[in-house]
């Protein structure tokens, strides 16, 4: 675990480094998620745009998907989050996106 701080400092050496993109993902709609923590995310995004303005660092804001990315803390620790996974294989995964529901 790290800090927003400690996150925008490894940035700022990453593109000192020549790194050429950076791409942040923040999740909404988690379980038990208050609407104001998402209104946060949206003003910490804004944030990150204006310090690393004309940088290629993109925070991105995204809903939760029916699947958890393999190997992520919410998949492997799905009750710990108040996650249920469904899918474990890719075969699973595969017939699931053949589910409507």
């Amino acid at each position: 675990m790290y800090s927003n701080d400690e996150m925008e400092a490894w940035i700022e050496r990453a593109l000192d480094f020549g790194i050429a993109q950076v791409d942040i993902w923040y999740f909404i709609g988690m379980p038990e998620q208050p609407r104001a923590s998402v209104l946060e995310t949206v003003d910490y995004a804004e944030r990150l745009l204006r310090r690393f303005k004309g940088a290629n660092v993109n925070p991105m804001i995204c809903p939760m998907i029916p699947f958890l990315d393999p190997a992520s803390t919410f998949f492997e620790h799905p009750d710990e989050h108040g996650f249920r996974v469904f899918y474990r294989t890719v075969e699973e995964h595969r017939r699931g996106m053949e589910r409507a529901s």
